[in-house]
């Protein structure tokens, strides 16, 4: 299995707030549909459930959750073609290339599989419940990928031992 990470960070490293993204850039939006697109995603089931409509249109999404209640179900929407997959195990995932696209729990239990990072650095701080610890360190090499007024995306590659 290949884990690549996507992810946006406010100045304060907010990743969130009630599960959803506290701003609204289409730059980063598009970048996010052009790298996934197509893709197989993973995310937690209140990342999930706080994009509201749970589908991204042509990806397969592969949802983590530890809530019993959703048992073992594949779901499928033709009207957004895409799949959602609801998983309680690591282990039950196919070995297949993943973008690992939050939240915070997720970020943090697959991080020492993920050997790439896409990351968007805001210019500005956002209030949130949610905040990514420093990982950045655990990459040896930085590009920049795009420079807008708003943020910066940058690749992090070159996972250190």
């Amino acid at each position: 299995m290949k884990f690549t990470g996507i992810i946006a960070l406010a100045k304060n490293r907010v990743i969130g707030v009630d599960n959803k993204l506290p701003w609204h850039y289409k730059e980063d939006l598009r970048f996010f549909k052009e790298k996934t697109l197509n893709g197989h995603v993973i995310m937690g089931r209140k990342t999930w459930e706080g994009m509201g409509v749970p589908h991204l249109r042509n990806r397969t999404l592969w949802v983590l959750t530890k809530e019993n209640t959703y048992g073992w179900i594949q779901l499928f929407d033709d009207r957004r073609g895409a799949s959602t997959n609801l998983v309680t195990r690591l282990e039950d995932l196919p070995d297949l290339e993943y973008w690992v696209a939050g939240g915070l729990a997720v970020y943090q239990s697959l991080m020492p599989r993920i050997d790439e990072f896409f990351v968007t650095y805001l210019n500005q701080e956002y209030e949130g419940d949610t905040v990514m610890p420093s990982f950045e360190e655990k990459f040896a090499n930085t590009e920049s990928v795009l420079v807008t007024p708003n943020f910066e995306i940058k690749r992090l590659f070159g996972r250190k031992p």
